[in-house]
């Protein structure tokens, strides 16, 4: 060991914590990021609550047209008989339908007036080789000659009569609007009450749902009969179909 060599050391780097401003600006900087994380969440589940009521309105609406439709394409339907020993067939009898027995019509229905809902009917004979059956999907007994059903709003609800039940088809349903298309002496239009029932060989029908949540919705809307729809939060649309009645004249002979 060298006496004349002495060996210093040096003092440690002394630490330093964050000063009080510091602290706050961090604290402020994760309390805006917090918030802003907490808004995309809300932001994103409304998103997805109306995303899922959309998709919920457009399956009730196709599930009530699907059902509408076909009852409205087979209205007026009757089976054909075969007449003994002349090679021709006939349609059956007993087939009353709506208006008179000599002349059945296949649909009909009633005008709720302004913007209250319509009510829709429909009929058909019952023809068990063809399995017939009503709106609800059920077979009529084998007594049954006329299947009769008739589409209404009871209560928020799309519902259905048919030859021995009513049952809810749609739910959240505020309106049904009805139109009838008929060959007018002015040429084809739609009316909510036709001139001749057994001129028409069409019908447009419109339905307008609700959502089920509020998905903070601010606008109005519009509805079938383009009347205004004060916004409540929840999600409103309107669906239109079209359906052709088939066996219009076949009906009307």
């Amino acid at each position: 060991m060298n006496p004349g060599h002495s060996t210093r050391r040096e003092p440690p780097t002394r630490q330093r914590g964050l000063s009080l401003v510091e602290v706050l600006v961090g604290m402020a900087i994760g309390l805006m990021v917090t918030l802003a994380a907490v808004s995309s969440l809300v932001f994103v589940r409304l998103s997805a609550a109306t995303a899922e009521d959309a998709w919920r309105l457009q399956q009730d609406a196709n599930t009530a047209f699907r059902i509408i439709g076909w009852q409205l394409r087979q209205a007026g339907a009757r089976p054909l008989l075969a007449v003994a020993n002349t090679g021709t067939v006939e349609f059956a009898s007993g087939y009353t339908g709506y208006g008179v027995a000599e002349a059945p019509l296949p649909v009909s229905g009633s005008d709720g007036g302004g913007t209250a809902p319509d009510v829709l009917r429909t009929s058909l004979q019952n023809d068990v080789g063809a399995d017939a059956r009503d709106c609800l999907g059920l077979a009529p007994a084998g007594g049954v000659v006329n299947i009769i059903n008739q589409f209404s709003l009871v209560d928020g609800n799309l519902s259905c009569t048919g030859v021995s039940n009513t049952a809810s088809i749609a739910s959240g349903v505020e309106d049904m609007q009805v139109w009838y298309g008929e060959n007018t002496p002015a040429g084809f239009q739609y009316s909510t009450q036709p001139v001749a029932w057994s001129a028409v060989t069409a019908v447009m029908v419109c339905l307008r749902l609700v959502g089920e949540r509020p998905a903070q919705v601010s606008t109005d809307t519009t509805g079938c009969n383009d009347e205004v729809v004060a916004a409540d939060g929840r999600l409103r649309r309107s669906f239109v179909r079209v359906f052709q009645i088939r066996n219009v004249l076949e009906a009307g002979k």
